[in-house]
């Protein structure tokens, strides 16, 4: 499974692409979308960048267009913003498997 990163500040290990801005993901998209075609999970913040749509923006994006992957991981300390994520995910028919302290997987049911 590709694993994507899309955070303004963090690296994790294991990821094989790492975005730190949404707005370079759909650049990017455009290009690569064979690699999305695929199974992918995202990890995703939800602070990412003055100037930028936040997570939650980014999610209902990725909604909108069809591309939510098999699995997200949300990697957010802002608990407000995670709050609306968990919320969208809910919604989008995703349910959480497990969390950590910061860091919880949510999957397609």
């Amino acid at each position: 499974m590709l694993k994507v990163l899309l955070d303004d500040e963090r690296t994790i290990k294991g990821m094989d692409i790492i975005f730190r801005k949404p707005s370079v993901f759909w650049m990017t998209y455009g290009h690569t979308s064979i690699f999305f075609s695929k199974n992918w999970e995202l990890w995703l913040d939800h602070d990412l960048g003055e100037g930028e749509e936040n997570g939650f923006e980014f999610l209902k994006t990725l909604y909108e267009v069809g591309l939510l992957p098999n699995a997200i991981v949300l990697v957010s300390a802002n608990p407000v913003g995670r709050k609306n994520m968990r919320t969208l995910l809910s919604d989008c028919g995703y349910g959480q498997i497990w969390t950590e302290e910061y860091d919880e997987k949510w999957v397609k049911v």
